[in-house]
């Protein structure tokens, strides 16, 4: 997750408003590629903060000794000004200044990453570009620190020049970056497949795009034998494969298959793997009471009408597609 993360920050080739499970590699062992990425990551961000902690703390001990030797006697300083001249003491400054803000840059990440980085707080999601906005701000710091030290130390005149047109390019591939992603954004049915053309084995994402399709272009549910209505069951299913607890997705199988004209007793039986994931939805227990009605078991129908109205009255029951597992 951490190396998703940086790579995110480097670079946000791929983007997606979730995350699920599948999404991202799965470690086989502590020897593996995926394991030794974050030990990689880590290291780095130590080497530079020590980097950053050492080159600071050597100019700040040259500017103790400097003021020191001019409070020793005002020639001897005057004449180490004259030789070294006031535009360089400035630019030592100004040096010295860039550390010290790229060291706070440095520090004020890590510390906004530490809500995203699961170290003993869970916060719901796996991962989440929107966690990222204040490291963002962060990292654009360390990065214009880093280029103007390299301008400065360079011999050669003409690379700050090249510097700064590589910096116009890649601000000009990450403006047309956030252009395509702004497209992504138009509406639900959109972003959903965006999501899944990155990850297609993605659960939620399949079930909320499933879901939209279900509802059909008027919003009044998807016509028998329609395209949508197909691509919706497709969807499910791969929801469902690639999460088998995953209750939502289980009751909309079932609810698009009874929608199809598919085996009543097939949708029963979804409804009913959903209920023992998640038994406290009223719209489960609705839809199971619907399939049994058809079915001609009035009497476990009206029992299962019974269990939806107790839940829609109390206070578990969560209206609209809800459920807690699939989150």
């Amino acid at each position: 997750m951490h190396w998703e993360y940086a790579r995110l920050l480097l670079w946000p080739g791929t983007l997606s408003c979730d995350y699920g499970v599948l999404s991202l590699p799965a470690c086989a062992s502590a020897y593996s590629w995926c394991a030794l990425q974050p030990l990689l990551l880590y290291c780095g961000l130590h080497g530079a903060a020590a980097a950053l902690w050492r080159a600071t703390s050597t100019m700040q001990r040259a500017a103790g000794a400097a003021a020191a030797a001019g409070a020793a006697g005002a020639a001897g300083a005057a004449g180490r000004r004259g030789k070294r001249g006031g535009s360089e003491e400035i630019e030592e400054e100004k040096q010295g200044a860039r550390l010290r803000l790229a060291l706070f840059a440095l520090g004020w990440g890590l510390l906004a990453m530490l809500p995203a980085a699961h170290l003993g707080l869970g916060i719901g999601t796996l991962v989440a570009e929107r966690l990222l906005y204040m490291p963002v701000a962060a990292a654009s710091i360390v990065a214009a620190c880093a280029l103007r030290w390299l301008a400065a130390r360079s011999p050669h005149p003409g690379f700050g020049i090249a510097l700064f047109f590589q910096l116009v390019l890649v601000l000009y591939l990450l403006s047309h970056r956030t252009v395509q992603r702004n497209l992504d954004w138009r509406s639900g049915e959109s972003l959903y497949r965006a999501a899944l053309r990155e990850f297609p084995r993605n659960a939620r994402m399949s079930n909320q795009l499933g879901t939209v399709l279900l509802r059909g272009k008027s919003g009044k549910g998807a016509e028998p034998g329609s395209e949508e209505l197909t691509e919706a069951l497709r969807l499910f299913d791969v929801a469902i494969e690639s999460l088998p607890a995953f209750a939502l997705a289980l009751h909309n199988r079932g609810l698009a298959g009874m929608m199809a004209g598919q085996s009543l007793e097939y949708a029963l039986q979804l409804f009913e793997q959903a209920i023992r994931v998640e038994p406290d939805v009223f719209m489960f227990w609705q839809n199971r009471g619907i399939a049994l009605q058809r079915l001609g078991r009035q009497q476990l129908a009206q029992q299962s009408f019974s269990k939806a109205q107790q839940l829609q009255a109390s206070e578990v029951a969560r209206p609209g597609y809800g459920g807690r597992k699939q989150q």
